[in-house]
């Protein structure tokens, strides 16, 4: 027993120096860098992460182990050559798909991460709106009159997905729900 608890710690504490021992670069596009650090920092305290700037040229640039990106350019790439793990902090990886990079380099991409809900209601709204025709009668409102329209049967109104990706499953069944066929 005595010497399972030892192991224990032996292992926590190794889990721990290689925390500790872990760099993490920040570099996403457009995107305020200090709430994202400052979660980083609370989450995994003793981490050495940063917001990477472009190297001035003739200095050794700061190398990380972990990046955490979204749309980077190539030139973060080709500087950060020690990279393990590249995680994009949205799902898609379309700007990821333009770059150079290295084979051994591990992409971890989000495949939810709440989304899936948020897409749904985004895409019932859209349907409604459309099949109730709001856009008219936003238009009467604007001109301010009032006219008639002949209510849509929803047997005569399809909803077809052109998209396929992880969030898609949801929203039929909303869809359905509200009596789309």
């Amino acid at each position: 027993m005595r010497r399972a608890i030892k192991l224990q710690r032996e292992q926590s504490c190794s889990s721990l120096r290689k925390l500790h021992a872990m760099k993490i670069v920040f570099c996403c596009t457009n995107t305020k860098a200090e709430p994202w650090l400052e979660g980083f920092r609370q989450a995994l305290p003793g981490v050495d992460i940063w917001e990477w700037q472009a190297t001035p040229e003739g200095q050794a640039p700061k190398l990380a182990d972990h990046a955490v990106v979204w749309s980077p350019p190539q030139s973060f790439i080709d500087e950060q050559t020690q990279l393990q793990n590249l995680f994009n902090i949205g799902a898609g990886v379309d700007a990821l798909l333009k770059l150079n990079l290295p084979s051994s380099l591990n992409i971890v991409r989000l495949n939810d991460a709440g989304m899936s809900a948020q897409m749904s209601e985004y895409v019932c709204h859209a349907v409604i709106r459309y099949f109730r025709e709001f856009k008219h009668y936003e238009n009467d409102q604007l001109e301010q009159r009032w006219s008639y329209r002949k209510p849509v049967l929803r047997s005569e109104f399809s909803v077809v997905c052109w998209v396929q990706v992880c969030w898609v499953a949801r929203w039929p069944k909303h869809c359905s729900s509200l009596n789309f066929p």
